[in-house]
């Protein structure tokens, strides 16, 4: 069993993947008011994970919801810039690497949803930090830790590494570059930590 720490510190980083699932879905302007409420709820935490910090602060801007539906419509949907893994991805069958990964654990796509675009996939790794935290016994947790692991380094870091390589060449002053920074440094560090382990 992980202890009250650990499991606090695998719920609070299934809070963060929602937050930047949100942010990376169309920014409708209930669901940024949301998501800037939970930051402020979770700042207080932030020495769980310190790197959230800058995506706290990110969060309290006061102009966030236009100025995400704006560059989100610019950049994504007008724009060229994919939020779809097999667009920077196109010669791996993502589809069925995350079919199997979404099957093993009780996620089903909503019909009509990619299941390879940024958000989906932040969701999902939040899915996964939840079944870690709240696992009854070792084989449970070592299987969700495991798939955690590999869905960050395989599926998300190559994702959003690319996509961020690509804002900060076409859009090195967007909000959504800023964004892909916090996460792709996020995502780095738990590589890394969760190597060591």
């Amino acid at each position: 069993m992980l202890t009250q720490v650990q499991q606090n510190q695998w719920l609070f980083k299934a809070d963060i993947w929602r937050i930047f699932s949100t942010c990376f879905s169309y920014p409708e302007n209930e669901a940024v008011a949301n998501i800037q409420q939970f930051g402020k709820e979770l700042q207080p935490h932030s020495t769980i994970i310190p790197e959230t910090l800058p995506l706290f602060r990110f969060l309290q801007r006061a102009s966030l919801h236009s100025t995400l539906e704006t560059e989100y419509s610019q950049l994504f949907i007008q724009g060229n810039i994919p939020l779809s893994e097999t667009a920077y991805h196109p010669s791996i069958d993502i589809y069925s690497e995350l079919s199997a990964f979404y099957q093993a654990f009780g996620v089903q796509p909503i019909s009509g949803d990619a299941p390879d675009t940024l958000a989906y996939e932040l969701e999902f790794l939040g899915v996964l930090c939840v079944k870690v935290a709240l696992s009854q016994n070792t084989e449970q947790r070592e299987i969700a830790f495991s798939a955690y692991l590999e869905f960050v380094r395989n599926h998300l870091l190559p994702m959003v590494e690319k996509l961020h390589e690509r804002l900060s060449e076409n859009f090195p002053e967007a909000i959504y570059t800023q964004l892909t920074e916090y996460l792709l440094n996020l995502l780095r560090n738990e590589n890394r930590a969760l190597s060591l382990n």
